[in-house]
C-alpha cells in the first residue's frame, strides 16, 4: 500500500468523524421537539374529551326531556286507542252474532260436501294406490333380476382377477426363489 493513499484515507476518516460530532447535538434536539410535541398533544387530547363529556351530558339531558315527553303522548293515545276498540268490539260482537246463525248453516252445508268429495277421493286414491303398489311390485322384481345378474358378473370378475393375482405372486416367488439361489452360489469375495 503506498503512503499517499493512506493519507487520503485517514483525512477522509477525519472528515467523516468531524460530521459525527455533530450527531448529538441534532439528537438532543429532536428529543426536545419530541418532548414539546407530546406536551401539546396531551393538552389538545384533554381539551377534546372535556368537549366531548360536556356534549355527552347535553345528548343526555336532550334524550331524557325526549323520552318524557314520548311516554305522554304515548300514554294519551293508548288511553283514546283503548276506548276507540272498546266501541270496535262491541259493534264487532252484535255484527258477529247476527252472522253467526248464517255461517253454521253455510258450515253444515260444506261439511256435507265434503264427506261425499272425501268419500270419492278416498274411492280413488284406494284404486290409484292399488295400481301404484303393483306397478312398484314389477320394478322391485325387475330390479332384482338385474341385481343378481349384475352380482353374479361381479362375482366372475373377481375370481378372474384373484386367479391373476395369484398367478403374479406365483410369478414373483419363483423369481425371489431363483435370485436367492443365484447370490448363494455366488464365491464370497
Amino acid at each position: 500500500m503506498s503512503p499517499e493513499s493512506f493519507v487520503e484515507r485517514v483525512v477522509r476518516l477525519e472528515e467523516q468523524m468531524t460530521e459525527l460530532q455533530g450527531l448529538p447535538a441534532r439528537v438532543g434536539e429532536l428529543t426536545s421537539q419530541i418532548s414539546q410535541l407530546r406536551g401539546e398533544m396531551r393538552g389538545e387530547f384533554l381539551a377534546v374529551r372535556g368537549e366531548m363529556a360536556s356534549g355527552f351530558a347535553a345528548v343526555r339531558t336532550e334524550m331524557a326531556e325526549g323520552l318524557a315527553a314520548v311516554r305522554t303522548e304515548m300514554a294519551e293515545g293508548l288511553t283514546a286507542v283503548r276506548a276507540e276498540m272498546a266501541e270496535g268490539l262491541t259493534a264487532v260482537r252484535a255484527e258477529m252474532a247476527d252472522g253467526l246463525a248464517g255461517v253454521r248453516s253455510e258450515i253444515a252445508a260444506v261439511r256435507t260436501e265434503m264427506a261425499e268429495g272425501l268419500a270419492a277421493g278416498r274411492n280413488e286414491t284406494v284404486r290409484g294406490l292399488a295400481a301404484v303398489r303393483a306397478e312398484m311390485a314389477d320394478h322391485v322384481a325387475a330390479l332384482r333380476v338385474e341385481i343378481r345378474a349384475g352380482d353374479e358378473e361381479t362375482r366372475q370378475q373377481m375370481r378372474v382377477l384373484h386367479e391373476d393375482l395369484v398367478a403374479r405372486i406365483g410369478l414373483l416367488q419363483e423369481g425371489l426363489t431363483r435370485s436367492s439361489a443365484r447370490r448363494a452360489k455366488r464365491p464370497k469375495s
